[in-house]
């Protein structure tokens, strides 16, 4: 296999010669992400800015409608600080994923997000060398912006407390108090030199000159444990009350919210939470997110797991459900809530946009973002422009071109039928009805419907999806869904003589049939050594030779030769390698072809024999032969998103131009021929519009 680095060169030629390779990518959709931090301007009530978990930072000019990219891509946004002396600048800190080697510390904007800038610059700290960039190994937990200097930032990380003085040009520890962990840092209004900072098991401390000297204010956050010991409560979101600068709301945890009058220095539990009644899969509201209304008004709202928004109107002295984003079920009786699960529907950020306090944006771990614009008595999704879903497979119909079902990590399965114009969600948790599940004698949360790793086609124009709450069938072209019941089967694929075959995967066990629920014939079993419990990844059959196919487990690759009574072992040089995908060549009989973690295998004698042709550097996970173009084969790789062949793999080249950054997890065809669609986690899916004909690729640039 040959493929070209000359990236420059490629382009300009295959423009030259109006080829495929400069055509462009174009994205469809789904719009969806996991936002993790939200910000609204202090004084402009249609500007707003999401932070998401590695997409980096949208903006909305129209109250939370919709969004737009202005940057940081590929980066996680923990915290977003409007600055409310100067609301055109604006702080956003970064998580720290180090096995990525993705940065962490602060970027700064100068108009009010549209552009964004390091802040990151250097840090004056013992252990951090002159000249070295020790900040950007600094995750963010928190940011406090000096309400009378926008120039003045405390940033609240996982190694101390820091501060800048001049916007993030240079960074200085401020303390280190107990624990180096900060969760959370906050300046009073009234008075800039009061700063409060939470730090894990050791409460909350308290300076009143700007940071020199620091005391204990964490009286009323002690708590006996189970072992009776003296223990502090320390708070994970600090907001000031928004009618009065001495007045601070802490949410503990889950479970509690406490209010600290900054005069007094004593903090006093919340009990008024305490009668709202249970809604939901808790015995009351489980907090998960803390905000203040507009300055002046007497607002505070609380985000919650499977509970929907909390809201108090008289300054925390009650509280009611502002209706529900989430599921209503109040039968199921779920008695054990388990801590940082992500199975509910969990409202984890909530930004409340300036003006009259009624409306609201807020991020869910499932539906990405909602809107409500009547103080949170209805909600609707407002998460168009949002691209950064997750998609991890993709199907076609194969009579309607525009009909489109897309499988996602963490969003559920989308349906579009105008080729992407609009998408509906039609498969996660919150699609099923209370009683779905049953009784739960065990008090565990109920599986994870919003993961749908793969769909294929069943017969009688039937679509099955797998995901994290089992095997669903759907037979009205996706639009309604069913468990699959004891059929419990993964369809593998449809042999040369119309048989199906499929895999009980609880048993390992292969079948094959003429349709759903009828007429199943057991496989002889696969020999168990070496690997006798491994999930079978993939088969393959040749319309060539109806009886011979080839099923591929991770270190095994089976052939049979009889209709799958009897195995055998073949590929010994899979022994060590992953098997991604098996593939017939469909004009070439006896061809076939594997692609594993040990690079691109071919066989010319109906699987006996095998020679490795490419890719031993980089991983391909896929080939998708075009049945419309003669020769043309596409590939799904690792680092290069997608190639093709002109020649059926001998030379590859970079498929088209402006494909997303993330990983492309499917390819898909349409029946038509006319375009060809990946998908791209952390993005969405793309669609390139082919030509009739490919210009061929010429085999004079080596690998």
């Amino acid at each position: 296999m040959r493929y070209s680095r000359c990236a420059t060169l490629l382009v300009i030629g295959l423009v030259a010669a109006g080829g495929v390779g400069a055509s462009e990518w174009i994205r469809i959709g789904p719009d969806a992400g996991m936002v993790t931090a939200l910000a609204a301007h202090p004084s402009d009530p249609e500007i707003a800015l999401a932070g998401t978990d590695d997409a980096g930072i949208f903006r909305s000019q129209d109250g939370g409608g919709s969004w737009s990219s202005v940057g940081l891509r590929g980066l996680g946004i923990t915290v977003i600080r409007f600055s409310e002396s100067d609301p055109t600048r604006v702080y956003a800190g970064l998580t720290r994923w180090s096995q990525n080697q993705i940065p962490g510390g602060v970027f700064s904007s100068d108009d009010a997000g549209l552009s964004w800038t390091a802040a990151r610059g250097e840090l004056e700290d013992d252990a951090c060398p002159p000249g070295s960039d020790c900040f950007l190994y600094l995750e963010i937990n928190d940011l406090a912006v000096d309400p009378s200097n926008s120039s003045i930032v405390w940033a609240a990380t996982d190694h101390g407390l820091f501060k800048t003085t001049n916007a993030g040009n240079s960074w200085s520890r401020v303390a280190r108090i107990g624990d180096d962990r900060v969760i959370s840092v906050m300046v009073t209004s009234g008075d800039p030199h009061v700063i409060l900072v939470s730090w894990p098991k050791n409460g909350v401390v308290k300076s009143s000159d700007g940071g020199v000297v620091w005391r204990p204010a964490s009286y009323g956050l002690q708590y006996l444990d189970n072992q009776g010991r003296l223990l502090l409560y320390s708070p994970y979101e600090m907001v000031e009350a928004p009618w009065s600068a001495g007045i601070v709301f802490g949410r503990v945890g889950a479970e509690f919210l406490f209010r600290f009058d900054t005069t007094v220095g004593i903090w006093s539990r919340v009990e008024a939470l305490d009668v709202l009644p249970p809604r939901g899969a808790y015995q009351g509201p489980w907090l998960s997110c803390l905000v203040p209304g507009p300055l002046g008004s007497q607002d505070l709202w609380l985000g919650t797991v499977w509970s929907g928004v909390v809201r108090s109107s008289d300054g925390g002295l009650s509280w009611t459900y502002a209706d529900s984003i989430g599921i209503d079920c109040e039968d199921m009786h779920w008695e054990v809530p388990i801590p940082g699960t992500h199975s509910f529907l969990e409202i984890p950020v909530m930004a409340v946009l300036a003006g009259s306090g009624d409306r609201i944006v807020a991020g869910t771990t499932s539906r990405s973002l909602v809107r409500s614009l009547d103080g949170g008595s209805t909600w609707h999704p407002s998460s168009g422009g949002l691209s950064n879903s997750y998609p991890l497979s993709l199907l076609i119909d194969e009579t309607d071109v525009e009909h489109m079902i897309v499988g996602t990590s963490g969003h559920g399965l989308f349906l579009t039928a105008d080729g992407g114009e609009t998408w509906t969600e039609v498969l996660s948790h919150e699609l099923f009805p209370c009683d779905y599940w049953g009784p739960n004698p065990f008090g565990f949360p109920p599986p994870d419907c919003w993961s749908w790793p793969e769909i294929r086609r069943v017969p009688e124009s039937g679509v099955i999806a797998r995901g994290g709450c089992g095997t669903h069938v759907s037979f009205d072209h996706g639009l309604n869904w069913q468990p699959a019941g004891e059929f419990d089967y993964w369809p593998l694929g449809r042999s040369s003589d119309d048989q199906l075959w499929y895999v009980q995967e609880s048993l390992y066990q292969i079948l094959r049939g003429d349709g759903v629920d009828t007429n199943w014939q057991a496989c002889g079993e696969l020999p168990s050594a070496p690997y006798p419990d491994r999930l079978i990844e993939a088969v393959v059959f040749h319309d060539s030779a109806p009886d011979v196919a080839l099923v591929g487990r991770y270190g095994d690759l089976f052939r049979t030769e009889d209709g799958c009574q009897s195995w055998t072992q073949t590929g010994e040089a899979f022994a060590e390698c992953r098997i991604y995908w098996l593939g017939a060549d469909p004009e070439r009989p006896g061809r076939y072809l594997v692609s594993s973690s040990c690079g691109l295998w071919e066989s010319t004698d109906q699987a006996l024999s095998w020679e490795l042709i490419g890719f031993s550097e980089t991983l391909v996970y896929e080939l998708l032969f075009d049945p419309d173009r003669k020769d043309v084969v596409y590939a799904r790789v690792a680092e290069n998103g997608v190639l093709y062949s002109t020649d059926r793999g001998e030379n590859w080249r970079p498929l088209g131009r402006g494909l997303g950054e993330g990983w492309v997890t499917d390819l898909a065809l349409d029946p038509d021929g006319s375009a060809l669609y990946a998908a791209v986690y952390g993005d969405g899916v793309y669609r390139l519009s082919l030509p009739p004909r490919f210009d061929r690729i010429r085999g004079d640039q080596p690998q």
